[in-house]
């Protein structure tokens, strides 16, 4: 083989495994909202309570056996207990599996030796942010603000779930920490007649904040115990999320397993947002079903 033979070799080899890459990227589908937890260790767990259908093992394993036959490759993790150390039960549970690719952990502004914990919990490349609580609603705060300057720094996360209040705190907290980025968990909102204008309202300015992405997690509703399937039924929804957002900052999560209980199985939450994101073409489903959750979130290839 003659040097431009080589060379030629070379580039057409290189042109293929970037394809190669890329078509590998473009395939994944990762839901950005999953928990996982374990009643059955000598501790138990906070959440859920016993009376709950939702009281049972549930571990990554059992998650992917539903998620994969969609040709789901990974999850990012949200926290739901507020014991301190479940994070680190989490990020040690990753260890064995790998379809966790992301973790965001419910170590709140507001606790004790609050920097201790995030920069202990931050050595580990999985842990992409925090959900919050009280700390959301402390915004004259300087020193709750401080910390939010440092997630930012530390390039974390905030994921919020405060309803339409919570946006409002969300807009006024971009304003403050504008290279935060801030993820609004569980949208679009079910709301009572009364509150949509204001909904609306803040969802205009929402849409002028490009740090601020949106969880499509609450499609599917249920109507006396039973889930209702039909597209057409949620269109005006998702298509207020799609004008406010666009293609570019909405992200796939399922809330499962709380999902079984308040939305459909799995395969219905994602037959139906599956169908209208293809709709809006190949890219825009690529982003919304990894793409975007790589800019919000960085989740971790493994």
């Amino acid at each position: 083989m003659n040097r431009r033979t080589f060379v030629k070799s070379a580039v057409v080899s290189s042109a293929s495994l970037t394809a190669s890459c890329q078509s590998q990227q473009s395939a994944d589908i990762i839901d950005t909202h999953t928990h996982f937890y374990d009643p059955t260790r000598p501790e138990g767990v906070p959440w859920p309570n016993k009376k709950s259908t939702l009281y049972r093992k549930v571990f990554p394993s059992d998650f992917m056996k539903l998620a994969a036959p969609h040709g789901v490759t990974g999850t990012v993790v949200v926290e739901a207990s507020a014991w301190l150390e479940d994070n680190q039960w989490i990020l040690d549970l990753a260890k064995d599996h790998k379809s966790i690719v992301g973790f965001v952990g419910n170590v709140d502004p507001t606790i004790d030796d609050w920097e201790k914990h995030i920069k202990r919990f931050a050595k580990n490349e999985l842990f992409r942010g925090i959900r919050l609580k009280k700390s959301l609603f402390q915004l004259d705060d300087k020193e709750i603000m401080k910390k939010f300057s440092q997630l930012a720094s530390m390039d974390l996360s905030v994921d919020v779930n405060s309803g339409v209040r919570g946006l409002k705190e969300a807009v006024k907290l971009t304003r403050k920490v504008l290279d935060l980025r801030i993820v609004i968990d569980h949208l679009p909102y079910a709301l009572k007649e009364k509150d949509i204008a204001e909904y609306n309202e803040v969802l205009s300015q929402i849409s002028q904040r490009p740090n601020i992405y949106a969880k499509v997690s609450s499609v599917l509703l249920k109507m006396k115990g039973k889930t209702i399937e039909n597209p057409e039924f949620y269109k005006e929804r998702l298509d207020k999320m799609w004008t406010t957002f666009g293609e570019d900052r909405l992200i796939y999560g399922s809330n499962w397993p709380v999902s079984d209980l308040f939305n459909g199985d799995y395969s219905q939450i994602f037959s139906l947002v599956d169908q209208y994101f293809t709709s809006k073409g190949a890219e825009a489903k690529a982003k919304y079903f990894a793409g975007n959750a790589s800019k919000a979130y960085k989740w971790i290839r493994r």
